[in-house]
């Protein structure tokens, strides 16, 4: 199943078209933010995924940035399908230390989740 999802995934990333505007709003800590770029920043990518790359990373700073400012603890980002597709693709690229796994999974599902959710 997790090698289909990623089947999925990696069809979505390559495509340049965004087929689908359907938003996908996902909630996230400010904790989970942090971890989610800090993540991004420790991938392996090739050329052909800076843009989507970019992409994905530019969403989260900017609600990171946003959420920061303030005295919130949370954010609801709000992913284009394909954008939040591509952000689950670059996640599964990351080397992670055991103590992570928690609320890598956490952040995985819920994202994943909510696509689903976009999709039907």
């Amino acid at each position: 199943m997790k090698k289909l999802i990623i089947l999925i995934l990696c069809a979505s990333f390559i495509a340049t078209a965004h087929s689908k505007d359907d938003k996908v709003k996902v909630a996230f800590t400010r904790d989970e933010l942090t971890f989610s770029i800090n993540v991004l920043n420790t991938i392996d990518i090739v050329g052909e995924e800076v843009m989507p790359f970019m992409d994905v990373k530019n969403l989260l700073m900017d609600v990171h940035k946003d959420i920061s400012s303030g005295k919130k603890k949370n954010a609801e980002v709000e992913f284009t399908i394909t954008t939040a597709k591509n952000f689950v693709f670059l996640l599964q690229r990351a080397r992670l230390k055991g103590a992570e796994a928690v609320m890598f999974n956490e952040i995985c599902n819920k994202t994943v989740e909510a696509i689903k959710k976009a999709e039907k």
